[in-house]
C-alpha cells in the first residue's frame, strides 16, 4: 500500500477584525478553522500552528488599515508562509460568485478558496522607514483638519458678543497647540526624509514640480512613499503554479492571450476603394494622393503675399462616385 505524499501547498484565509483573527485552512480533503486574539500573542501563535501545516502556507487577508498591518509583518516574517494582501472589492466580488451568507466564518472560507482558485500575488512590506514617514503625515493631515476646524470656530465665537470670553481663550490655546503639533510633526518627518539617502533625493526631485514646497511634498511623499514596492508574482518557497498546476482562469488567460490575432497594419489608401465582387479596385487619380504644396512653394502665390486656395487633396474630399 502506498502513502498518498504530502502536498506541497496549503491554502489559508484569514478575516481580520478588531480584536479578533478568523482562520480557515484548505488541506488535503479536510478544511480547519481556528480563532486568535489580534494582538502580538496572538500572531505569534498563529504563525506556530501554520508552521505545523504540512508544506508551505499561502495566506489571504484583507487590507484594512492598522488592523491587518502587524499581522501581515507577522506572515511575512516567518518562514514556510507567503502572505498577500488583497483589496477588499476584489474579495467581495470573488465572494459573489460563491456564495450569500456575510459572516467571518464565510469570509475566511473565501479568502481561503481565492487563494486557492486565484493566483497568487505575494506582498512586499514598505521599510520602516516609510511605515513612519506614511504614519506622521496621516497624522500631520488630521492636524490640519482640526487646526481649520478650530479657527472657523473662533471665527465664529468672535463674531457673537454673547460667546463668553472663557469661551475664545481656550480656543485660541486649542490653535496654538495645534500649531506646535503642526510643527513637530514636519520637523520629525523631515528628519526621516534626510537620514534616508534614497528618499531625500526623491524628496528633492519631488519639490522640482511647481508649485510644490516643502509641506505639499512632505504630504504627498508620505503617502505615496509606502506603496512603491511591487508585489511579487511568485511566492516564497517557489509555490508558483504554472502549466497545468495553474487555476482553470489562469489557463483561460494564457490562452486567450497567445491565441490573439497579431496587429496588421493599416490598409494601403487604394484598398479603401475595393469593390467586393466586381473585380480589383480601381486605382486612384494622382492628383488625389499628391501632396499638398508646401508653405515655401505657396508662398507667394496668392495675392498680398498669402496662401493659395490648394485644391482638397485629402481622402475624405474624394467624390462619392469614386469611393463606390
Amino acid at each position: 500500500m502506498h502513502k498518498r505524499p504530502l502536498q506541497d501547498v496549503v491554502w489559508c484565509g484569514i478575516d481580520v477584525s478588531a480584536t479578533q483573527l478568523v482562520v480557515a485552512v484548505l488541506g488535503d480533503a479536510c478544511t480547519q478553522q481556528r480563532n486568535f486574539e489580534n494582538r502580538a500573542a496572538g500572531h505569534r501563535a498563529l504563525v506556530a500552528w501554520l508552521q505545523r501545516q504540512a508544506g508551505t502556507t499561502q495566506v489571504c487577508l484583507e487590507a484594512t488599515g492598522i488592523y491587518s498591518l502587524d499581522l501581515a509583518l507577522a506572515l511575512h516574517a516567518a518562514d514556510r508562509i507567503a502572505v498577500s494582501v488583497l483589496n477588499p472589492k476584489i474579495v467581495c466580488r470573488f465572494a459573489e460568485t460563491l456564495r450569500r451568507s456575510k459572516t467571518d466564518t464565510a469570509d475566511a472560507q473565501v479568502l481561503a478558496e481565492y487563494a486557492r482558485r486565484m493566483p497568487f500575488l505575494a506582498w512586499c512590506p514598505p521599510t520602516a522607514t516609510a511605515l513612519r514617514l506614511r504614519a506622521i503625515t496621516r497624522h500631520l493631515a488630521a492636524l490640519v483638519k482640526q487646526h481649520t476646524a478650530v479657527s472657523n470656530q473662533l471665527h465664529a465665537a468672535q463674531a457673537s458678543v454673547l460667546m463668553p470670553a472663557c469661551v475664545r481663550q481656550d480656543l485660541r490655546r486649542s490653535l496654538r497647540s495645534l500649531e506646535r503639533s503642526r510643527q513637530r510633526m514636519r520637523r520629525e518627518g523631515m528628519e526621516l526624509v534626510q537620514h534616508d539617502s534614497e528618499l531625500a533625493r526623491r524628496f528633492t526631485l519631488l519639490q522640482t514640480v511647481p508649485g510644490i514646497g516643502e509641506a505639499s511634498a512632505l504630504y504627498l511623499f508620505g503617502g505615496t512613499v509606502a506603496a512603491t514596492r511591487r508585489a511579487q508574482r511568485a511566492p516564497v518557497g517557489g509555490t508558483q503554479r504554472t502549466g497545468s498546476q495553474a487555476s482553470p482562469i489562469g489557463q483561460l488567460r494564457a490562452k486567450s492571450i497567445s491565441h490573439q490575432p497579431k496587429r496588421q497594419s493599416p490598409p494601403a489608401p487604394s484598398a479603401l476603394y475595393a469593390r467586393p465582387g466586381r473585380g480589383p479596385p480601381r486605382s486612384l487619380p494622382a492628383r488625389l494622393l499628391r501632396r499638398p504644396a508646401t508653405t515655401a512653394q505657396t508662398k507667394d502665390a496668392g495675392p498680398g503675399g498669402g496662401l493659395a486656395k490648394n485644391p482638397a487633396c485629402h481622402l475624405w474630399h474624394v467624390p462619392i462616385r469614386l469611393r463606390l
